[in-house]
């Protein structure tokens, strides 16, 4: 799987595939630049993967919901947080969506990406 675009964004898949689209994230990122939407499961080894990868991290303040109405006229929403990390990405300006946090290793992430 070849990634030509000078950015990406990619909304894993949030059962077993998950890990190899992360890893595949991380890997492109030293050529690309790399917006990641992943469960905010803080506690799997992925999720601190794509922590450590990171420039920075968004966590939503609101499930992310689907264009999909059920019968009460809502749309669906997803069965738990989300999270979007900028891998050489400054997430910054989407703080209106939730808390943005910058990586320790964020300094470190832009040097490869200039």
């Amino acid at each position: 799987m070849l990634w030509e675009a000078p950015s990406v964004f990619c909304n894993t898949p949030y059962g077993e595939g998950r890990d190899r689209w992360v890893e595949r994230s991380i890997a492109a990122a030293f050529n690309r630049k790399i917006v990641l939407l992943i469960p905010a499961h803080t506690e799997t080894r992925i999720f601190q993967r794509a922590r450590l990868a990171c420039t920075s991290v968004l966590f939503a303040k609101a499930r992310p919901r689907f264009g999909v109405l059920r019968e009460n006229r809502r749309r669906a929403a997803a069965s738990h947080g989300s999270a979007i990390f900028g891998l050489g990405v400054d997430l910054c300006s989407f703080a209106s969506l939730g808390v943005v946090m910058e990586s320790r290793a964020s300094a470190a992430s832009l040097e490869g990406h200039k």
